[in-house]
């Protein structure tokens, strides 16, 4: 009874820490993302209670443990939509996907199988899901966090895997139910999805400078590395690829690189821009970002 009511501390205290976390999330279409991991730590918590509680689920505990790891995949499959207006409507598409993962586990377990094991095409796209999470926060302030939840996703979800040698090699099924003990891998994903959580509400706790050795000096340029963080890579990349494609076409002396603006041979990182410049590459930025976050939320970076 000692794993289920620690995997249940630990994924209490992530949800306090999300709970929290989730005021800096104001004004911005995440608040999906952020619901799918709640959900998960949710998920995670009650699948060791449920396994060792009275009913029939014993006999189905790697069911239970797979259906709660693959709730962890659902924010970063929210974060592919987290784009006004099909932000809402986007979760449908991740409920059924999270549904759809199910399958192949249910079937193997309804078949006689012992273990909720997955064949190769299924164990690869689960494992492509993994990698998603851990490549929206390449280049990113949370990328720690993005290793964590990475790290915990592998330990839950590694053991079904089957299908795919590398797993096999790294996370062997027999390894976790025979060294680690039964609900070991719920125990261990769910103190390093908590530290993943942590490790949000810390860098959320610390604003961008104004001005720094290696941080923005334009007000501008805050706007654009709290959006690289908090939306991730694959969103910047192409909010970074429009506003370039944009100083192009109108001529503008500037070009916005991965930390900040510089000058137009992208070597000089710019300290400050020309009134003009400045308000038309400050509009260009608003009319790619109101799909994602509000006036109010571009507002309060400038003002800082």
């Amino acid at each position: 009874m000692m794993i289920p009511l620690v995997t249940l501390i630990f994924s209490a205290v992530a949800i306090v820490i999300l709970l929290r976390a989730g005021r800096a999330l104001q004004g911005t279409t995440l608040t999906g993302p952020w619901l799918w991991a709640i959900l998960a730590m949710v998920a995670v918590g009650l699948s060791e209670l449920v396994i060792v509680g009275p009913g029939r689920w014993q006999a189905s505990a790697t069911l239970v443990r797979y259906a709660a790891g693959v709730a962890t995949l659902c924010p970063a499959v929210a974060l592919l939509g987290a784009r006004r207006p099909q932000h809402a409507a986007w979760q449908f598409v991740v409920a059924t996907l999270y549904v759809i993962l199910l399958v192949p586990a249910v079937q193997t377990q309804h078949h006689g199988g012992a273990a909720a094991a997955l064949e190769a095409p299924w164990s690869w796209f689960v494992a492509g899901l993994i990698g998603l999470g851990l490549v929206c926060g390449l280049g990113t302030r949370y990328l720690p966090s993005a290793i964590a939840l990475g790290l915990a996703q592998l330990v839950m979800l590694g053991p079904f895997l089957v299908g795919t040698a590398a797993f096999e090699h790294w996370l062997p099924a027999r390894t976790v139910t025979t060294e680690l003990g039964a609900g070991a891998g719920s125990l261990i994903g769910a103190g390093l999805l908590t530290l993943a959580a942590g490790l949000v509400r810390w860098r959320v706790s610390r604003k961008i400078p104004p001005t720094s050795a290696g941080g923005p000096a334009l007000p501008i340029s805050r706007i654009w590395l709290d959006f690289r963080d908090t939306f991730g890579t694959l969103w910047a990349l192409r909010v970074q690829q429009r506003l370039n494609a944009s100083a192009a076409m109108y001529q503008w002396p500037i070009v916005l690189r991965w930390d900040g603006f510089y000058d137009a041979t992208g070597r000089d990182k710019l300290t400050r821009m020309p009134p003009e410049l400045a308000a038309a590459v400050e509009h260009a930025l608003r009319s790619l970002l109101w799909r994602f976050v509000s006036p109010q939320w571009i507002d309060e970076r400038l003002n800082q």
